[in-house]
């Protein structure tokens, strides 16, 4: 499929653009996916945002046991074995990683990046009970003080201006991500569920405006 092929083509190319960004004072910011890190805020910071989301590979869940107990779900000890293997070029480029606080797995993947690396590390309180005003002002709370720490990080005021475009941007992408995913509700799909999930995988790595 051309589509593919272009995204293919752009995500080999993809860790050298970041390195490029790097060279020239830009900062790279990694995040536990989960939907609910605000990619938003992390591009309106000028930031590149990475979702770190691979996994699959029994051979990062097994290196993290060096610093980890086996009760630790696979997926978390992989977020930090990739780090220990430095052979995933995107876990080797973060800046920092926002941390969602979803479950004590992932809490304790962003322990291990805040204790045996220099990586800036920032834990993202999740409210586990959704309904009511306290959730709300907690989850808001939480955002304000990821706002602050990527002006900091990236010396970038974060405007209204920037956020408005980040979230139209991101939005539109969900938005096309859906229509695709409601293709493919017929007998004869045009696209394969194989081909759908590296599609949104893909979504977590490439340049969001490209994508």
């Amino acid at each position: 499929m051309q589509t593919l092929e272009k995204i293919t083509a752009h995500l080999r190319e993809r860790p050298t653009q970041l390195r490029q960004i790097k060279e020239k004072g830009g900062k790279i910011v990694g995040y536990f996916i989960g939907e609910y890190v605000p990619e938003e805020l992390i591009y309106a910071s000028g930031a590149a945002p990475i979702g770190m989301c691979h996994g699959g590979d029994p051979m990062p869940a097994n290196a993290a046991l060096a610093a980890t107990t086996r009760f630790l779900c696979p997926f978390a000890r992989a977020q930090y074995g990739e780090k220990v293997l430095k052979e995933q070029p995107y876990y080797n480029l973060v800046d920092m990683v926002v941390v969602p606080i979803t479950c004590q797995h992932l809490r304790r993947a962003g322990d291990l990046w805040e204790y045996f690396t220099d990586v800036s590390i920032f834990c993202l309180g999740i409210p586990h009970e959704y309904d009511g005003e306290s959730a709300l002002n907690y989850y808001t709370e939480a955002c304000r003080r990821l706002k602050s720490s990527l002006e900091e990080l990236t010396g970038n005021e974060i405007t209204d201006r920037a956020l408005g475009g980040a979230v139209d941007l991101y939005n539109r992408m969900r938005s096309r991500l859906t229509d695709i995913s409601l293709t493919r509700k017929g007998s004869n799909p045009a696209m394969s569920t194989l081909d759908f999930i590296k599609l949104n995988q893909a979504a977590m790595y490439a340049d969001p405006a490209f994508m």
